[in-house]
């Protein structure tokens, strides 16, 4: 199995594809790239987790630069570690929303982000090259613990503008939180029981054998929506292993969908002060709906959180995020973060005095349709099959090929954490949907056969 790469990280299936002597190198040229250390290290709860966290520290080491582990962390709480200390930069030992087999490493820059493209692009020249900065035996790096990462997570949500947390007490929600036994309780567990809510943990302990498929979608929420409906329930929610996304369940067991976590986040928060809005490419038109709603311009770039953290960063955005069930609010920090989500939309819930079915039931429908097929074909090949395909769309070729209608978009692209190439389309009415994402797929077969 090949070592996949991109803005995501490294990620690979533990010993076929990522070894340990691959992850030491990728450490070393990621602290050589920041400059030496001090460079944090959290990790989820993988049963390989350990073995790649000593990996990467070891390399890390070995250029001079010293580890901080943060130990069992979220990756946002990573993220946000960082910033706080301040550390030269971060690495975390995780997978996301892979099976279990896998891991990999996710590169963070000294502002708490992940590295952009471009740095992420010159860190792989570093590693391609084996310029990493070696240091002599006198002067290598230490191993450090770095307790509190969790507490500072925990007290930045509770702080946040956007987050009432009086009202949210008032109301003491019923919820059940779905941690599949990833790192998701470290944090969420925590803040829910600061929030006054009576909470149902399942799964919350970090042992890494997932109790369910790792991506908190639909087909893999049967549990949670089972749970939700037998305690009556106001909310459910689930993380993935990494606790960078959430999803919900409303109170009547029913999955919300991934897209709505960013759509009623981001309604919250623009009912409360105006800015734009950035997603990526593949993000439900639901969340274009709701900027337009409030008067405010959403902007969209290519997937992965480090494109949109960019995006945010370029448009001066207040709250961005994908539609994978990821919310970014600056206020807090320029990534992802599972938990600032549950807080954001516990606090809309409060303010509105709704349901999470009211709530989404407030913004326009559509229906998205999500395909897959195995591998990747040449873009000259895919292009001119779409092309064929779609002859009468307009094309953004920014993150695969895309190709909007007034009414409808369909994109096909390649993954950049599976090696699968990925086929979205969304329409208002699901017949619509399905038959561009048909078509789409036709095209993918026809460019592979060639």
């Amino acid at each position: 199995m090949p070592l996949i790469v991109s803005v995501s990280g490294a990620r690979g299936v533990v010993g076929d594809g990522l070894t340990p002597d691959l992850v030491a190198r990728l450490a070393a040229a990621h602290a050589t790239f920041c400059g030496g250390g001090p460079i944090a290290i959290g990790r989820d709860s993988r049963i390989s987790g350990p073995l790649v966290l000593q990996a990467a520290a070891s390399g890390v080491r070995a250029v001079g630069a010293d580890v901080l582990d943060l130990g069992i962390v979220p990756t946002p709480t990573v993220q946000l570690a960082v910033e706080q200390i301040p550390a030269r930069g971060g690495l975390v030992v995780s997978a996301s929303h892979n099976p279990p087999e896998w891991n990999a490493l996710k590169f963070i820059g000294p502002q708490g982000s992940f590295l952009c493209a471009e740095d992420a692009r010159q860190m792989l020249e570093l590693f391609g090259k084996g310029l990493q900065r070696w240091a002599p035996y006198d002067r290598l790096g230490a191993m450090k613990e770095q307790p509190g990462a969790a507490e500072a997570h925990l007290r930045k949500v509770l702080g946040l503008s956007v987050v009432d947390v009086p009202a949210i007490r008032r109301r003491r929600f019923k919820v059940v939180l779905d941690c599949a036994h990833g790192a998701g309780a470290v944090v969420t567990a925590r803040l829910l029981e600061a929030l006054g809510c009576e909470t149902t943990v399942m799964d919350g302990e970090t042992t890494g054998i997932f109790s369910r498929g790792a991506e908190p979608v639909p087909e893999n929420l049967g549990g949670l929506c089972a749970e939700v409906l037998r305690l009556g329930a106001d909310v459910g929610f689930a993380h993935d292993p990494d606790a960078d996304r959430l999803a919900m369940v409303n109170e009547k067991g029913q999955p919300a969908g991934e897209e709505y976590t960013l759509a009623l986040g981001a309604d919250h928060v623009l009912g409360i002060r105006q800015g734009p809005v950035v997603t990526n490419l593949s993000t439900s038109n639901i969340t274009a709906e709701v900027a337009r709603a409030h008067g405010v311009e959403l902007f969209r770039t290519p997937v992965g959180e480090a494109h949109v953290v960019q995006g945010m960063r370029e448009h001066g955005a207040i709250v961005g995020g994908e539609g994978n069930g990821g919310l970014i609010l600056p206020e807090c920090h320029m990534g992802r973060d599972g938990s600032a989500a549950v807080a954001v939309i516990l606090s809309g819930l409060a303010a509105r005095g709704w349901t999470i079915s009211e709530w989404a039931g407030k913004v326009p429908a559509y229906s998205m349709i999500k395909a897959r097929e195995q591998g990747s074909v040449p873009v000259d090949r895919v292009r001119s099959a779409m092309r064929a395909a779609f002859p009468d769309g307009r094309f953004d070729e920014r993150d695969g090929i895309r190709v909007d209608y007034d009414d409808a978009w369909v994109q096909l692209r390649a993954s950049g954490t599976e090696p699968i190439s990925r086929i979205m389309s969304e329409a208002r009415f699901e017949s619509r949907a399905r038959e561009l994402c048909t078509r789409a797929q036709a095209a993918w077969r026809t460019a592979a056969e060639v």
